[in-house]
């Protein structure tokens, strides 16, 4: 599983052999990114580890905006994964649960975000 936010990335653990892979709890599996504007977008990318000078298969992806959730509140949350964010296709690719949550060093700097920069 990839994450990206903005020019930040995180990648998990491999967990080889598994259909639906749980991460214990020792794995790389956690991490926690600077947000910088409001309406940032998080990618959740998952991917099949083939091995070692194979190509990894695209199983899907998710997108949040960030815009759209609560600051201070935790999610649990297993969201359908697909091809892209703009075509739908009725033949399941799979899920991927994550547990997030949203906070804001300052609301004041969340609002002001927002507001185009004058150069």
């Amino acid at each position: 599983v990839y994450l990206v936010c903005g020019s930040h990335a995180f990648a998990t653990d491999v967990i080889w052999n598994r259909l639906n892979p749980k991460w214990l709890a020792r794995t790389r599996r956690a991490c926690i990114f600077p947000i910088f504007h409001a309406y940032a977008r998080l990618y959740c990318g998952v991917f099949d580890d083939d091995g070692k000078n194979q190509n990894d298969d695209f199983a899907g992806r998710v997108v949040l905006e960030l815009s759209r959730l609560r600051p201070r509140t935790t999610y649990d949350v297993t969201l359908p994964l697909r091809l892209s964010a703009q075509v739908y296709s009725r033949k399941p690719r799979g899920s991927v649960r994550l547990r997030f949550s949203l906070e804001w060093h300052s609301d004041r700097d969340a609002l002001l975000s927002y507001i185009p920069k004058t150069v």
